[in-house]
């Protein structure tokens, strides 16, 4: 069985009570907060990563296009020998 409350004792509670879910409250929005800073972080760096991967397939394009166009040369070449 409950026990009855004073007036500044059931106020007090209340207030306890108040404190504590503003509190709880504040927590999960510096969880939810950290959470989405992790995860724009993470996206930032994958973002790096996909702008370091296109950079590189790039540069791989460039050498492929560079070796075909010194062995067409190379034919070119021979071929006015011929």
């Amino acid at each position: 069985m409950a026990r009855k409350r004073g007036l500044l004792a059931e106020l007090q509670h209340q207030i306890k009570v108040a404190d504590q879910k503003a509190q709880q409250a504040h927590r999960n929005d510096v969880r939810a907060h950290d959470a989405a800073v992790r995860q724009a972080a993470q996206a930032q760096r994958q973002a790096e990563r996909a702008a370091a991967q296109a950079a590189r397939a790039t540069e791989a394009e460039r050498k492929g296009a560079e070796k075909e166009a010194q062995h067409l040369h190379v034919e070119a070449m021979l071929a006015e020998v011929d």
